[in-house]
């Protein structure tokens, strides 16, 4: 760390601004152009914006729809809950149930089930 700042010492005035302003641009430029890149790999999947059906048993978790199939709880690593759904996570892969979306039983029901299998970290 001392080696830098003598580095930087051995800049005149204008260079030592050049590079707070080039480092200040990155700063501000790097977080959007990263959300950007996310979000494109999310809309070019097949899958996204698709409508799915959800179903969770004591067992396990039913997907039709896009990712058809049955997973048991065991797939799912841990679970967030936030103020407007519910988010499973697992090695790889995430699975977003949202309130708004419940066409049987309530928020509270379902994150009762979940928290009965997985960890969960309320956010909301």
């Amino acid at each position: 760390m001392a080696s830098a700042i003598v580095l930087a010492s051995n800049f005149d005035l204008t260079t030592q601004c050049l590079w707070l302003v080039g480092a200040a641009a990155f700063g501000l430029a790097f977080p959007p152009i990263v959300k950007h890149g996310i979000l494109l790999k999310y809309r070019r999947r097949p899958t996204f914006g698709t409508e799915t059906t959800f179903r969770m048993t004591d067992t396990e978790v039913l997907v039709d729809g896009p990712g058809a199939g049955r997973y048991p709880w065991t797939v799912y690593d841990r679970a967030a809950c936030f103020c407007d759904g519910i988010l499973l996570l697992r090695k790889g892969g995430i699975r977003w149930l949202p309130h708004a979306a419940l066409t049987e039983g309530t928020p509270t029901e379902a994150l009762a089930v979940v928290q009965s299998h997985l960890p969960t970290r309320v956010l909301a």
